[in-house]
């Protein structure tokens, strides 16, 4: 699903549930953990890419996913990620001066343009 709506500006909550999800996953092995973890963590390094509304909230959860496996590697991953993180969360602040101004709830409308049908092909104003 997250490669249909995963670049959405609406689309934190998704990613967030989806990461809560795989933290579930029970495993029985130290290979399963070691995979379940490189699977996390490649998930929030993808998430904290789109510029969406948790992105902070996920920058956070990441810095403390990669702390508490290890500090000495989450240094490395951290700085590596903090600009990506930054340029997201500064694309998300320009949309949102747009998706703001957005009425979610109003229905589309038809234009007010006039409209004249000629052999099955409409002309207008506004084509």
């Amino acid at each position: 699903m997250l490669n249909y709506v995963g670049n959405d500006v609406a689309s934190g909550p998704v990613w967030m549930e989806y990461i809560a999800f795989l933290k579930s996953m029970p495993v029985m092995t130290p290979q399963e953990e070691s995979h379940r973890m490189t699977t996390i963590r490649k998930v929030y390094q993808k998430a904290i890419l789109v510029p969406t509304s948790h992105v902070e909230q996920l920058w956070k959860d990441y810095d403390n996913f990669e702390n508490s496996v290890s500090r000495t590697l989450a240094k490395g991953l951290l700085s590596e990620y903090q600009p990506k993180f930054n340029s997201a969360k500064a694309v998300y602040r320009e949309r949102k001066k747009y998706i703001d101004d957005i009425d979610w709830n109003m229905l589309a409308t038809p234009s007010t343009g006039s409209y004249k049908k000629s052999n099955s092909v409409w002309h207008g104003k506004d084509f």
